[in-house]
């Protein structure tokens, strides 16, 4: 699912509103100035591309890596002055309470899980993945999460939208198209919103057609599901299709709910 979402996403930050260069046809350009003489000057060049694009990915990890961990020692130490010891104060604590509302918003349940998983989220784009998968698995503070939130952290944390992916994306990329350097940097930040962005629709959509709903927080599904249902009529007056029409859900089922979300991506198009 994630794959469409991030075409769709970056569609939306970058539209693309020229004809391409490859539209109808798709010319390779030649590249004299890399052109190897042979097959052992195409290994030796390969392999020297390949030891350079490893370095860069090195380094620009270790730098972002040291500078988070420079920006989460100052706010230690700043904490400790405003009595914010358990948990401190750190990078990934502030996003966690930045990503509160976007948890509330994927359907998280109001029973306490949802700051849970908004630091999972947070975790997730400050380290990586896999931290935020280790700590879902292993912390006992996330042991008691409901199968619903457990569900939606797990596509939530499906990606690689993270600080240290920016010196993958910038190192590799870099080293490809050395004359794009200066776009591959200034786009790094625009990506990373766009991959997690699109990870976090794949949630949604998963917990869109979870098993079944606790009738304990049926009206927190209800609003979520007017939520939802507002989205698709906002995504529909965008790409002027008919905007879904509303079903009322029963309380016990999100039948009504995916009756509306299917609705909304099979009416077809009225454009002219």
């Amino acid at each position: 699912m994630s794959i469409p979402a991030s075409l769709a996403i970056s569609k939306l930050r970058f539209p693309e509103t020229e004809e391409t260069l490859t539209t109808g046809r798709c010319v390779v350009p030649d590249d004299d100035e890399h052109k190897a003489a042979n097959s052992l000057h195409a290994f030796a060049q390969g392999a020297w591309l390949g030891l350079k694009i490893a370095g860069m990915i090195l380094s620009t990890l270790l730098c972002i890596i040291a500078l988070l961990a420079l920006a989460n020692g100052l706010l230690t130490w700043w904490g400790r002055y405003l009595n914010i010891n358990n948990p401190p104060l750190t990078v990934e604590l502030i996003v966690g309470y930045i990503c509160y509302p976007i948890a509330f918003l994927l359907g998280v349940p109001r029973n306490g899980d949802l700051l849970k998983v908004a630091q999972l989220i947070g975790t997730k784009l400050i380290a990586n993945e896999f931290v935020a998968y280790t700590a879902l698995q292993t912390d006992p503070a996330y042991a008691d999460l409901s199968p619903r939130s457990r569900l939606i952290a797990t596509y939530a944390l499906c990606g690689f939208a993270n600080i240290g992916s920016l010196g993958t994306q910038i190192g590799v990329l870099s080293q490809i198209a050395p004359g794009r350097s200066g776009d591959v940097s200034r786009l790094a930040l625009s990506a990373l919103f766009a991959g997690a962005l699109s990870t976090l629709t794949s949630a949604s959509i998963a917990v869109s057609n979870l098993f079944e709903v606790d009738c304990r927080s049926s009206a927190s599904q209800t609003f979520h599901g007017h939520v939802r249902i507002a989205f698709c009529s906002f995504v529909a007056a965008q790409i002027r299709v008919p905007a879904p029409k509303r079903i009322e859900a029963d309380s016990g089922t999100l039948q009504g709910l995916l009756v509306t979300n299917q609705a909304a991506f099979t009416t077809p198009s009225t454009a002219s």
